[in-house]
């Protein structure tokens, strides 16, 4: 009776010591959402209304349709549109939703709907604790189970995570597609088709999400075919891996493609961006010089680009020129509705021209913006205080008040509403420890185990595990290229995957023990 006893604690340990995955990552995912629980609410910011907005118009359109019958397409209206110029709507409401995924909206609105935006932190909480979970799983396979925890506990107190997994934005997404490319690459053998089939997955839907994600994944995959090709795979597997992304881009810009077309065949709205990239130009600077060079000396009528009309305007600063209703400041959302898409569809020929005009310029400047963007890191837009939504004149009659009072009451007698912690604080705090964490991982790759393992063009778990976790800290720096190059320096774009760099020391630390466990 004690033997047996004896050997049912013994089996309790060990079931503890190694609980089943969905065990694990719902503690995971709780931890996280302590982490929001001690910040106060989940956070919203200026662009969920957009992601809010174009969700709700989808599914309303959906459950119309079960509910009445009412076609989500009208083909009478379409074909009076195809033999009509003025069958679109008089004022197009579509023009800048390009810019924002309709999908993130559709997810962003439903959870809402099912559970305000805790439910959305939640979702995001535990996709993220899945794929740290994958991660830990394959790169120290032999570790204790409270390694996870507190790896999980390090991110939701020691990161930016938790900011970003309570946020109602894409933003954390940027983290989750970069691990699923990194563990499709690097672990992509160990993972049964299931499992492959959900880094995909993973790997379109942070694509489709934001459109940053495909350059940080496609140059994550860009790496995981170099490491392939030294450790001599075959062919067959580099193509694999390298069409598998290709195929995850594809359907994300199909996605976007077909939102679109509907869009299209709706409302007669050409759906449309602003022009980020030539707003990223002229800021820089090329832009501006090349733009009032080849508008010196032409009227409206002969000028060979629209924004020629905008050249007396500072043209400094990429905020203004995209969003300011100051006409002495602004060009984008000051222009009436046709003249915001002639400057779309001249974006390319303008950016192009402009770069060419003087390259090193370009270069330097984008360099610059890069080196700005790897270390600006701050909180205050995913840490802003909501109640400021609720009080602005404009932001009061958007979503934004209601997605707020919904997670809790929002009184703007006190201060209720504030996140109970502060950004700047928070961001250095966040900063320091990202800065220890990641000089300890580079100087456990100068020891010599290490390099050894990534110069054997072996296999082996020690290399997976160095080109794992090295691919994951490199993925920082090429968001911080992809973002300050193309859109500017932005202190969120950052800080919405600083984490990554604890989790890669944190990882390494904890496969490195695994590997120490299985050789003793």
């Amino acid at each position: 009776m004690i033997g047996e006893r004896l050997r049912g604690v013994a089996g309790w340990v060990a079931a503890w010591r190694r609980p089943k995955a969905p065990i694990v990552v719902l503690i995971g995912t709780a931890i996280l959402m302590a982490a929001t629980l001690a910040i106060g609410r989940p956070t919203v910011f200026t662009d969920t209304d957009d992601y809010y907005a174009q969700g709700g118009g989808v599914v309303r359109s959906v459950f119309r349709y079960f509910e009445t019958g009412t076609p989500v397409l009208n083909f009478e209206d379409i074909d009076y549109r195809k033999t009509h110029a003025d069958g679109a709507e008089d004022e197009p409401v579509h023009n800048q939703d390009g810019a924002r995924s309709v999908y993130y909206g559709v997810f962003l609105y439903l959870l809402h709907w099912i559970g305000t935006l805790w439910a959305v932190a939640a979702a995001q909480s535990a996709m993220g604790a899945a794929l740290i979970y994958a991660l830990w799983r394959k790169a120290a396979p032999d570790a204790a189970f409270w390694t996870f925890t507190a790896i999980m506990g390090g991110l939701a107190f020691g990161s930016t995570m938790p900011v970003f997994t309570g946020f109602a934005m894409p933003d954390i997404f940027a983290g989750y597609g970069a691990i699923a490319a990194i563990l499709l690459f690097v672990y992509g053998d160990r993972f049964s088709a299931k499992g492959q089939i959900a880094l995909w997955l993973a790997i379109a839907w942070a694509m489709n999400v934001h459109g940053s994600n495909l350059f940080i994944e496609a140059a994550l995959a860009g790496l995981g075919v170099v490491w392939l090709w030294w450790v001599k795979r075959p062919v067959k597997v580099l193509a694999t891996g390298a069409g598998a992304v290709l195929c995850a881009a594809a359907v994300a810009m199909l996605a976007a493609s077909a939102y679109a077309t509907v869009v299209k065949l709706k409302s007669g709205d050409t759906l449309g961006r602003p022009p980020f990239l030539s707003a990223r130009v002229l800021a820089d600077g090329p832009g501006r010089a090349y733009l009032r060079k080849v508008c010196k000396a032409t009227t409206a009528a002969n000028a060979p680009y629209v924004l020629c009309q905008f050249r007396h305007l500072p043209l400094d600063d990429e905020e203004d020129l995209l969003w300011s209703d100051d006409k002495n400041l602004g060009a984008f959302n000051v222009s009436e509705f046709h003249m915001r898409e002639l400057l779309l569809k001249e974006e390319t020929r303008f950016v192009l021209a402009s770069v060419l005009s003087n390259p090193l310029w370009q270069l330097n400047v984008s360099l610059q913006n890069w080196a700005t963007q790897i270390v600006d890191t701050r909180l205050d837009e995913p840490l802003k205080n909501p109640a400021y939504y609720i009080r602005d004149p404009y932001w009061n009659t958007t979503y934004l008040p209601d997605l707020t009072t919904s997670t809790a009451p929002c009184p703007l007698k006190d201060r209720v509403c504030a996140p109970r912690i502060n950004g700047q604080p928070t961001a250095i705090y966040c900063a320091g420890l990202a800065l220890g964490w990641g000089l300890l991982l580079l100087w456990r790759f100068t020891r010599r185990d290490i390099r050894a393992a990534l110069a054997s063009r072996r296999e082996d778990d020690l290399a997976r595990l160095a080109v794992a976790t090295g691919l994951v800290f490199l993925a920082v720096f090429i968001n911080a290229g992809v973002c300050g190059i193309l859109s500017g320096p932005f202190p969120r774009y950052q800080s919405r995957i600083f984490w990554l760099i604890p989790l890669a020391a944190m990882m390494l630390e904890a496969g490195l023990a695994s590997l120490r466990t299985r050789k003793a």
